[in-house]
Formats: C-alpha cells, sequence, structure tokens
C-alpha cells in the first residue's frame, strides 16, 4: 500500500505485533495519534504500522485494536 496519513506526530516507540489481515508482522510503530481523556486521564494511542499503513488502537489498558484472532477450521 502507497500513501501517508495526513498530520501523524512522532510517538515513543512501540512493538506490537500488527494484526491487520494482509501484514501479521512484529513491527516498532513510531507514528500516530495520542488521545487523552480528560475526565480519567487515560492515554490512549494509535499507531501506524510502518509494514502494511494500517492504524492500530492501543487503550489505557494496552488493548490491541485489531486483536489477534484464531486462524482455525472449524469442523
Amino acid at each position: 500500500m502507497m500513501g501517508r496519513w495526513d498530520r501523524a506526530i512522532p510517538l515513543p516507540p512501540k512493538t506490537y505485533t500488527c494484526h491487520h489481515e494482509s501484514c501479521h508482522q512484529v513491527v516498532e510503530a513510531t507514528e500516530g495519534w495520542p488521545f487523552l481523556k480528560d475526565e480519567q486521564y487515560e492515554i490512549w494511542f494509535i499507531y501506524i504500522c510502518p509494514q502494511c499503513l494500517r492504524p492500530t488502537f492501543f487503550d489505557h489498558f494496552e488493548r490491541q485494536i485489531p486483536e489477534a484472532t484464531s486462524h482455525k477450521t472449524l469442523a
């Protein structure tokens, strides 16, 4: 995929497995957007995968979306 995200900013480096369908790579992302929930002082992040250029969301509990899915076939 070619292109770029508009107005992405440098973020603290984050190593994670990108769980987008066409990627599944362990990456170190360094760009995206922070979100501060004022009422609870929670910081959430959207990181841009440097491999597939798709966004991954992390909440303040480090939950990742998209998350890992099982690729098992149901019988």
